[in-house]
């Protein structure tokens, strides 16, 4: 059907006329005979799609998918990965990450002056560029021939400031220029990896802030040396409100030094850690102090966090003339300690929840910690997958995500209450994702997916599945044919903390 004056009331009412008028119509096109394409773990073979038993309850919730108005692409930068374990990072290709964040692990590449091997970081930047994304190499941390003089014998000294800031600032300009011109590059620095606290960081804010100048420094003088389009950023905070923010930006802008990015970390169940075990890096007291869910947890949190860091760097900047990317480096559901929901169902639809609100809030990019489990495969590790590369439930709404084409403007969904839903169009194909998540335990609904406007056109019988992660599944690959009476309304029916894609598309003919 045509997006007709019912359906533009409904939307106005939910959206706002505002979001309306930014929209763009889709054409509709020549009738198509493409099916969706599988959401299948690389090359695997998806499982045969089964009937589906029709929904027995009442619609509980409605949401809206305008199937012919476009919002804008899909953001496909939030998918990025952390790859600080595992040697390979191919189990996460499918996922399509934007970006793999890696450590340049400097203690370790330069052992004395003069000395530099280079050659481990060279072959993970190759194999991140194999998979097709671009590395964020972190520049740290401190060779100890550099921070052993401000360390003493009470701190440690590669998360110390450099004792000679030239000595430090030409091992970095090497650093840049080799991996800058490899035959598989990297272009993309970060000043450091959370020096706001003191795991990482333990010598002052103006030593980190000096230590930092020199590497944008070095990024700058090898950027207008080659004419490669290298950037760099920071700080990679823990957290939002470190007191480092703010003196830092305000130096690289003061220094006339490009500041590309500016990047920090974010974890759900902050401030508390994971409940289901020590990961060994603090204290057992304190970790037993601090192991608990964060009833508070929510993807809502995502969307005001970005848009406090919007502000105070808009703030900071003022006048600058530098107006730096939004980065979340760093993110999952626990930080420090173990947590189950790494591993299943609950996990994944809060990250679902998180990718929308970050997707919305118009982040720029994201980086998951971690892309591969550690290799004693920990219940509740950080991977999106296992350690043998199997996926984890996180993985295929990683998977789901990779989309193409347009985002339709959707409404209705009720975030305060634990709903969200996403949707996208590809050609003949449509995709809506949903998400229930609330940290207390989510309520069981019935969501009533309506679709206004006209459907892309098929030569032959229009397609429509579901896919569900849940306390009984793991995979979005198991699908269910659904029939319903007239394909502009889909009933769903979703358990508590789980993740639905339902999916429209044409029969391959």
């Amino acid at each position: 059907m045509r997006f007709g004056r019912r359906a533009v009331a409904v939307l106005v009412l939910v959206l706002g006329a505002g979001t309306l008028q930014a929209c763009r119509p889709i054409p509709i096109g020549s009738p198509q005979a493409t099916e969706c394409p599988p959401i299948a773990a690389g090359g695997d073979t998806p499982i045969a799609a089964r009937p589906a038993s029709a929904p027995a309850a009442t619609p509980t919730d409605h949401v809206n998918v305008a199937v012919d108005l476009s919002v804008g692409a899909p953001n496909r930068n939030l998918t990025g990965v952390v790859w600080n374990s595992g040697s390979t990072v191919a189990p996460v290709a499918p996922v399509q990450p934007a970006i793999v964040r890696i450590d340049g692990s400097l203690q370790d590449r330069s052992t004395g002056p003069g000395q530099l091997d280079l050659q481990p970081l060279l072959q993970r930047v190759a194999q991140v560029r194999a998979i097709g994304a671009e590395p964020l190499v972190i520049l740290s941390y401190m060779p100890t021939w550099l921070g052993a003089a401000r360390a003493g014998t009470t701190h440690d000294p590669t998360r110390m400031g450099p004792s000679d800031l030239d000595a430090w600032q030409a091992l970095v300009t090497q650093v840049v220029r080799t991996l800058a011109t490899a035959p598989q590059p990297a272009y993309r620095f970060e000043v450091w990896n959370e020096p706001d606290i003191t795991i990482f960081w333990q010598d002052t804010i103006a030593e980190f802030v000096a230590m930092a100048l020199r590497d944008h420094q070095a990024v700058a003088d090898v950027k207008r040396e080659t004419g490669l389009p290298l950037q760099i950023g920071g700080p990679a905070d823990a957290g939002p409100n470190s007191s480092n923010l703010v003196p830092y930006v305000q130096a690289v802008a003061a220094a006339g030094l490009p500041l590309d990015f500016v990047s920090w970390h974010k974890y759900a169940n902050s401030p508390f850690l994971g409940p289901d075990g020590p990961e060994g890096n603090l204290p057992l007291p304190i970790y037993q102090a601090l192991a608990k869910r964060n009833p508070n947890s929510t993807p809502l949190q995502y969307s005001s966090e970005i848009a406090a860091m919007r502000s105070r760097i808009q703030t900071a900047l003022q006048g600058s003339g530098l107006s730096p990317q939004l980065i979340i480096d760093e993110w999952n559901v626990s930080a420090g300690g173990y947590d189950l929901r790494h591993d299943d169902a609950e996990g994944a639809a809060l990250d679902a929840g998180i990718l929308i609100e970050m997707e919305r809030a118009g982040l720029d990019a994201a980086a998951f910690y971690r892309a591969i489990s550690g290799s004693d495969d920990h219940p509740g590790d950080w991977g999106l997958v296992h350690a043998d590369g199997t996926p984890k439930p996180s993985w295929w709404v990683f998977r789901a995500w990779t989309v193409t084409g347009d985002r339709l403007l959707t409404g209705g969904d009720d975030p305060a209450s634990g709903l969200w839903a996403r949707a996208t169009r590809d050609r003949s194909c449509i995709d809506v994702l949903l998400t229930n998540f609330v940290a207390t335990g989510a309520p069981a609904r019935t969501v009533e997916v309506d679709l206004h406007g006209e459907l892309p056109r098929c030569l032959g019988e229009r397609t429509t599945t579901l896919a569900t992660l849940d306390a009984s599944s793991t995979s979005l690959a198991d699908v269910s044919v659904l029939h319903p009476a007239h394909h502009e309304a889909v009933t769903v029916p979703m358990a508590s903390q789980s993740v639905a894609l339902l999916r429209l598309g044409c029969e391959r003919r």
